[in-house]
């Protein structure tokens, strides 16, 4: 068994008229989006046409990219992936080089390539947490875990896949928080633990239905179909496998329609109706090589084995194990390659993280110094305006002290002046009354007899 660790969960229908009511209903539901999905394509490279080399047409190179890689064209959606990635770091948008990387990890992720899903995964997610981009973390971590599911290395899936949904809470985001719990509860199935395995499943069925996320939906059915087969209730799997494939198939889902494909031929093999058993092997194995992934491929070749084996065909069975095994060795190194790949980007990451705090450190004391500077030269360029303020003002001061000065010097030359000429005048008065008094004794004098006479005559009579 092989579980599908993609979404989602749902119970087996009971009543057979709500059966055929509902199948209708998904069906005429599913080729509206099938119609709309391809409509949107269309757009989105019409709009290409016209948008310039911005933000804008990165967004619309990895809308197609992940538009086209859901509908299995791989090649296609890589083009439109790398073209955005270019362009994302031509133009520095982060997050644009982040949706790119995990594009195109999904891409290689598709094709069995998991040492490259797992570096531009690893690489997604550096860049997401550093903007704190969290649906990019989100999704990240959850094909993160998907890689290691596949690896066989459970608690680093359950751990990844704890990280997406707990991330995807904070977003509340329903489709994310379901495609968490779907991955959970594959872990769980993987261990046996069917009990866990449905808990979680029907957990994510109630938010597929909620959102009506009809991909969650088909999801849900392979699932609980998958819980089903591992339970031996072979006929409630099969039932949930055939309106999952229903979903798909209007969907254009190349790769759940192969999946679901196969695990249908393994339920009919069990119920040992081999004609149709053979007929839905071989429609997953075409499926799968069409899209070209080895996992789905050698899953294929697998349960062919097991029929070949069932029936006595032991030709078949024996041609087949072949290239069972090739598939199977391929898709061994490639996980090996991927655990190096991995304990290099760890190595990477950490020399790059000591790199990068020798940067931290460096640009700090490069900022506390520039900031020391800008401090010193705010301290000089105050104290210059201090200092020029205070000039002006005893310029001013000055100015108005000598201002005031001449003024007073003025008023006390002036003053000076006034009193000289009062002076003079007072002289000149003074001058004119001693003249007057001179002038008048000297006519006194001419007018009156001398002392002398005046004595002499006196001197004359008394003898």
């Amino acid at each position: 068994m092989h579980t599908n660790i993609i979404i989602i969960n749902t119970t087996p229908l009971r009543n057979n008229n709500l059966a055929i009511k509902l199948a209708v209903s998904l069906m005429l539901v599913c080729q509206l989006v099938s119609f709309s999905q391809n409509n949107k394509i269309d757009s989105l490279q019409n709009s290409l046409k016209t948008t310039k080399n911005d933000t804008t047409k990165v967004n619309s190179l990895n809308n197609l990219s992940n538009q086209l890689e859901e509908l299995g064209n791989y090649n296609e959606s890589l083009n439109y992936g790398n073209t955005a990635l270019v362009l994302s770091k031509k133009l520095n948008y982060k997050k644009g080089i982040a949706i790119s990387y995990y594009n195109i990890g999904s891409i290689s992720y598709r094709k069995g390539d998991y040492p490259k899903a797992l570096e531009y995964y690893n690489y997604a997610l550096k860049i997401s947490t550093e903007i704190l981009y969290k649906v990019g973390m989100s999704d990240s971590y959850r094909k993160i875990g998907n890689i290691f599911y596949y690896q066989q290395n459970y608690k680093l899936a359950l751990e990844n896949f704890l990280n997406a949904l707990k991330i995807a809470e904070e977003l509340k985001d329903k489709n994310k928080i379901l495609y968490a719990l779907q991955n959970i509860g594959s872990v769980y199935f993987i261990k046996n633990d069917c009990r866990n395995a449905l808990n979680y499943y029907n957990k994510s069925l109630t938010i597929s239905i909620e959102s009506k996320n009809l991909k969650g939906i088909a999801y849900s059915y392979t699932n609980i179909g998958n819980s089903y087969h591992l339970l031996y209730k072979f006929d409630l799997a099969l039932k949930n496998y055939l309106a999952s494939l229903k979903i798909k198939n209007e969907l254009g889902d190349k790769r759940g329609v192969a999946f679901t494909s196969i695990e249908i031929a393994s339920t009919y093999t069990q119920l040992k109706q081999f004609k149709n058993a053979a007929e839905y092997i071989y429609k997953g194995l075409n499926t799968a090589l069409e899209i070209g992934e080895k996992e789905l491929i050698k899953n294929s070749y697998k349960n062919l084995v097991e029929l070949d084996s069932t029936t006595n065909n032991w030709k078949d069975a024996f041609k087949h194990q072949k290239i069972f095994n090739l598939y199977k060795d391929s898709l061994i190194n490639e996980e090996s390659t991927s655990k190096i790949a991995q304990l290099e980007f760890d190595k990477k990451e950490t020399e790059l993280k000591t790199e990068q705090d020798k940067k931290n450190t460096i640009y700090k004391a490069e900022q506390s110094k520039k900031e020391l500077e800008i401090k010193n030269q705010k301290l000089i360029k105050n104290a210059f305006i201090i200092g020029a303020v205070l000039l002006l003002g005893l310029v001013f001061f000055a100015f108005k002290n000598l201002k005031q000065s001449n003024r007073t010097n003025t008023l006390i030359i002036s003053q000076k002046l006034e009193t000289e000429k009062q002076k003079a005048i007072v002289e000149e008065k003074q001058k004119e009354i001693i003249e007057s008094i001179q002038y008048a004794k000297r006519i006194q004098n001419a007018l009156l007899p001398q002392d002398k006479y005046i004595e002499r005559k006196l001197n004359e009579l008394n003898k």
